[in-house]
């Protein structure tokens, strides 16, 4: 049975419906998950892909990584998973869950290997700390709640191991194949090219994550001018007064965008001067915020950030 269309249900049902799905999420774990997901394949090519995957990082319920990319708590994180996170995020962390469906903004879907809030550069994943960090401090005006003091610290920790399978399986797999689709390459030679590509991109990313060191002092009335200056495109989607709004296209998981006002309650990305100053620099991944690391230097991006925070302390 499907559900009817969100305009056609009243709100105060949708918010039933919304309260009832955290409920869900926030209390008690769902019944142990004894079977893989199913998935369809376009083509044949795509079924010895994902066979070559499952030898490569097995399955949902018995995960396994080797190498580098070896991780002690994947098996225990797999279980933190599923008691905590697999409400909303589904087994193997695409988002497809029925609560998934009743909340707006939906979960992350790991399923293209991309997550928004990252410590490293635009074109880079991001690393087990990014993952760790949004685990344990939730994403504030959504349903990712703050699991930090919750559950305990080797649980953060493994939940975290666990997150990483899910984006490195998913980064391997989004990338293989666009290699059958695009480079007319067998599944095992895209599958080689796929895992040599996103064990260098990981590495990369590692190298280059870095949490900065909040200056001293920064200027809000440059930062200010900066936000008015048109080149730089902050007008464009956070508008004049700041307040953001609807933009116009859709993320790349499908689904509608909108600019966070600036005047209202802690940003998702986090609301430290170091959390503002890593969502400038490197953007917002999977969506049109854009990364100023190469249009604005570290005074400026910290002008601009004395600015946001003006603004969020209404001064």
């Amino acid at each position: 049975m499907s559900l009817p269309k969100s305009d056609s249900i009243p709100l105060a049902i949708v918010a039933l419906a919304t309260v009832v799905a955290l409920y869900l999420t926030m209390t008690g774990s769902f019944a142990s998950v004894s079977v893989e997901p199913e998935y369809d394949f376009d083509n044949a090519e795509q079924r010895e892909l994902f066979n070559l995957m499952t030898a490569e990082f097995g399955g949902f319920l018995e995960p396994k990584m080797s190498g580098a990319w070896a991780m002690e708590g994947l098996q225990a994180g797999r279980k933190v998973f599923e008691q905590q996170c697999i409400h909303c995020h589904g087994t193997d962390g695409r988002a497809k869950t029925y609560t998934a469906k009743l909340l707006t903004p939906a979960p992350r879907d790991f399923g293209l290997g991309v997550v928004k809030f990252t410590s490293t550069p635009v074109g880079l994943p991001a690393t087990r700390d990014d993952l760790l960090r949004t685990i344990k401090e939730g994403v504030p005006s959504t349903s990712m709640s703050r699991f930090e003091g919750s559950i305990g610290e080797q649980e953060l920790q493994d939940a975290a191991d666990y997150a990483m399978y899910l984006l490195i399986r998913s980064a391997v797999w989004t990338d293989a194949t666009n290699r059958l689709a695009k480079a007319n390459m067998s599944p095992a030679a895209a599958f080689t090219a796929a895992i040599e590509e996103q064990r260098q991109q990981f590495d990369l990313a590692l190298a280059s994550s870095t949490r900065p060191q909040v200056p001293d002092v920064a200027d809000s009335k440059r930062g200010r001018k900066m936000y008015f200056d048109e080149s730089l495109g902050c007008l464009i989607c956070h508008q004049v007064d700041t307040s953001g709004g609807p933009v116009a296209g859709l993320d790349v998981w499908g689904q509608p965008m909108v600019a966070r006002d600036l005047t209202q309650g802690e940003l998702r990305g986090g609301g430290s001067p170091a959390d503002v100053y890593l969502r400038i620099r490197n953007g917002v991944k999977g969506t049109p915020m854009p990364a100023m690391a190469d249009k604005l230097t570290q005074e400026q991006i910290w002008d601009l950030v004395s600015f946001v925070r003006s603004v969020q302390e209404g001064n």
